[in-house]
């Protein structure tokens, strides 16, 4: 068929007018960026890095735990310990499987065993008695063939996994290696944000210093420098309440304290129903009124403010302005053991040796350790030749502790020394766990608060009348070798009821103001009895009648300060989470309250 021109032209295509192509301006910050990004996404996935992240998330979530206790400081070096240890072991398994993917998974399983090697099964842990010899089978080389084991184990499991992701179909384009490490990272930057979360919330509590004591002396006072002892014996209870609550007639022992010359003050009353508060109420010579206006109303209250008083002490700030030697003979609390400015703390344990260099570890610190496969290591320590690198040593028990405190007391008191000393004792006795059976020996019993092979107030009555012979042979040696000491015995609470045992939670705590008044004055009750030479005993009663005064006292009547007494009260504190809103129970718990305590 032939088309006629005019048919043509009709059909002819019409000529298109193409518009010019824009270019989108290049983001070259945005390419720069993606090619740093991807770079250093290659370089972390060939390093250690993830592994470092992944165990530092651990150690972040036990810090969270008890964020409100321990310094941020402490969990740096778990995480440097760690690091080290998943490093080593990251480019073993690359050595040994020949995969990045094998060596990650494997490394990542491995390092998370050995973290929380104390809750692998009993078998495991003691695996030396099947593969060893008995003579060659110790905690430490159980522990070295349990983490052969376990290696071996991990390696397979990095090995079998990294080869189904290369061979199987339904894997191949997962990209598990990728995956790994974003859920490695992304958790790691969860419980960093966390940390840092509660760092900016408890910066003003963490950062608290308590004032300085700013007092002055007496024009003409007479100043004379004694030796000082403070002794605190946790959780004794008064008189009162060893009779009613445990039969135990406690009289041999204020009867012997007063025949050494002690005055007995046995209506004694803690001003505070819990350690940090009562302790550092009588050390800061202070009821906590001013704690209590700064940081009462606070949603989430921490224990920084109370830890500031025990690191520095402002009993002992005025005592080395006059020219004291402060001791701490710390017991296994934190509080007592870490942070705090003595100038010498005899009983400091749990040491971690290093290059040469002693460190100190928290109970946060220690618990990671404890719990890990560093803890039957570092123990066993590793030296070059006669050079100590590492150990972990001086991990004294409760029961250890007891006695080292003892011996460093009569080593004290029987050096002879130019200038005074203040020595200050916390014994972790009566308080859990009980770690003498009547006649000092180790208990058949579990030794924890509860009723485990014996009541337990059995229990507590064993423990007090061991360490009644103790309290005795103390004073006694003191007595004899610094026959001019000021000795203070007070503990800081009584033992806790049995029906508020077991661990405080959101769930399971007490607040002191709301307990049957048989069981608050159990509570309050406590054990007070001081040695003041040169000072007789009216004028001790008279003057020390509240667990806040006694250091007063002294600093009045040894070294010529112009500072009064002050009223005996005392204050419940809510619970572990509720630490500086005091309620005024004074009016409960006495027949005569002072008004005064209605403004404190």
């Amino acid at each position: 068929m032939v088309k006629h021109k005019h048919e043509e032209k009709l059909t002819a295509k019409k000529p298109t007018s193409k518009k010019p192509e824009v270019k989108k301006p290049v983001d070259k910050y945005g390419v720069i960026l993606k090619r740093i990004g991807i770079k250093a996404a290659r370089i972390i996935s060939r390093t250690s890095l993830p592994e470092i992240a992944f165990i530092s998330s651990f150690i972040f979530g036990h810090y969270l735990l008890n964020a409100d206790f321990q310094y941020p400081g402490e969990i740096i070096l778990p995480i440097i310990i760690f690091a080290i240890l998943a490093t080593v072991i990251f480019y073993l398994m690359r050595l040994i499987t020949k995969s990045w993917l094998a060596a990650r998974i494997s490394s990542l399983a491995l390092i998370y065993a050995l973290y929380s090697y104390s809750y692998l099964p009993r078998w495991l842990q003691s695996s030396g008695k099947f593969f060893l010899p008995k003579h060659f089978e110790t905690t430490f080389s159980n522990a070295t063939l349990s983490v052969v084991i376990l290696a071996i184990l991990c390696a397979a499991l990095g090995y079998g996994l990294a080869r189904l992701a290369r061979e199987a179909k339904f894997m191949k384009g997962l990209q598990l290696h990728k995956i790994v490490l974003f859920a490695v990272l992304f958790i790691f930057a969860i419980q960093g944000l966390k940390v840092v979360n509660k760092i900016n919330i408890y910066h003003r509590q963490m950062s608290y210093q308590y004032p300085k004591p700013d007092l002055k002396r007496a024009p003409g006072a007479t100043i004379t420098k004694p030796d000082i002892y403070y002794f605190v014996f946790d959780r004794y209870g008064s008189n009162d309440t060893l009779q009613k609550v445990y039969g135990i007639n406690n009289n041999p022992l204020t009867d012997y304290l007063a025949g050494q010359g002690f005055v007995n003050r046995l209506d004694a009353k803690a001003n505070y129903p819990f350690t940090m508060e009562s302790i550092s109420s009588t050390m800061a010579m202070q009821y906590h009124t001013g704690l209590m206006q700064l940081f009462g109303n606070a949603k989430q209250q921490t224990a920084f403010p109370y830890r500031s008083i025990f690191n520095d002490p402002p009993i002992a700030q005025v005592l080395k302005q006059n020219g004291y030697i402060y001791n701490q003979l710390s017991s296994w609390w934190d509080f007592t053991r870490v942070g705090v400015q003595a100038d010498g703390n005899q009983t400091k344990s749990f040491r971690l040796r290093a290059f040469g260099k002693n460190y100190y570890l928290s109970d946060l610190t220690r618990d990671v350790v404890n719990k890990s496969i560093l803890s039957p290591w570092l123990k066993k320590g590793l030296t070059f030749g006669k050079t100590m690198v590492i150990k972990y040593d001086n991990d004294n028990n409760p029961r250890e502790n007891f006695y080292a405190q003892e011996a460093a007391v009569k080593q004290i008191a029987s050096s002879p020394s130019s200038v005074p000393q203040f020595t200050f004792t916390h014994f972790l006795a009566p308080h859990d766990p009980y770690i003498f059976d009547s006649d000092g020996s180790d208990p058949t019993y579990d030794g924890g608060r509860n009723d485990y092979g014996e009541d337990e107030t059995v229990k507590y009555k064993e423990e007090i009348t061991y360490l009644n012979t103790q309290i005795r042979d103390i004073m006694g040696y003191i007595r004899l070798h610094s026959p001019n000491a000021v000795i203070v015995i007070q503990s800081d609470e009584g033992p806790y009821p049995k029906e508020f045992r077991f661990d405080l939670s959101p769930g399971h705590y007490y607040d002191p103001a709301n307990l049957p008044l048989d069981q608050e004055k159990q509570k309050f009750g406590v054990l007070a009895s001081y040695y003041m030479p040169g000072v007789d005993a009216a004028t001790v009663q008279q003057n020390i009648t509240s667990s806040v005064n006694p250091f007063r006292f002294i600093l009045k009547q040894y070294l010529g300060y112009d500072i009064n007494m002050l009223p005996d009260c005392q204050f419940a504190t809510g619970d572990k989470y509720v630490i500086y809103k005091y309620e005024n129970e004074t009016p409960k718990l006495q027949t005569n309250p002072p008004a005064a305590c209605n403004s404190l």
